[in-house]
């Protein structure tokens, strides 16, 4: 997602990992449109990258680990240049189980990182849909930069690190 690699760049940051950053690029794929809206992204893009990357191999001119999120259950997978991995579970983080926010310590979530948004139905009734607002999370924490919100986060640090070096 959008928020992935600034988390994962503070993270190398703080526990001392930028060493492996100099021989990789995070990169998010994804977009977003005018309104700021996210789109291509997710488990979906990773895996039409994915396929057309191993259809057409030519394209690349390096190696390519395509991280998905625990949630996504991909399996390890390589294929010449494309390495296919899961981001491990925080099983600390009991209040975020999907998602990079996962990786995060459950005490960085406070009330104000939320928004609901309601919808009145034709029938009168009013749905309600609460999230996190990852973006503005995502900020925040790592302007904090506190290494203890970031422990969840060493386990991806060597996977990259096992990626970098192999």
């Amino acid at each position: 997602g959008e928020t992935d690699s600034p988390y994962l760049l503070k993270a190398a940051e703080l526990f001392d990992r930028t060493s492996i950053l100099h021989d990789c690029e995070i990169e998010w794929i994804g977009a977003k449109d005018s309104s700021g809206q996210g789109f291509n992204t997710g488990k979906g893009a990773l895996d039409k990258t994915l396929a057309v990357l191993r259809a057409n191999p030519a394209l690349l001119n390096r190696r390519i680990m395509l991280l998905y999120d625990s949630d996504a259950k991909k399996a390890n997978a390589d294929y010449e240049k494309i390495f296919v991995r899961s981001v491990p579970t925080n099983p600390n983080n009991n209040k975020v189980k999907a998602g990079i926010e996962n990786l995060l310590d459950e005490s960085v979530f406070r009330s104000e990182d939320y928004k609901t948004t309601k919808r009145l139905k034709d029938n009168g009734d009013i749905d309600s849909h609460t999230s996190i607002r990852k973006a503005d999370l995502c900020r925040r924490i790592c302007s904090l930069g506190l290494q203890s919100d970031f422990l969840g986060f060493v386990p991806v640090l060597d996977l990259i690190e096992e990626f970098v070096k192999s």
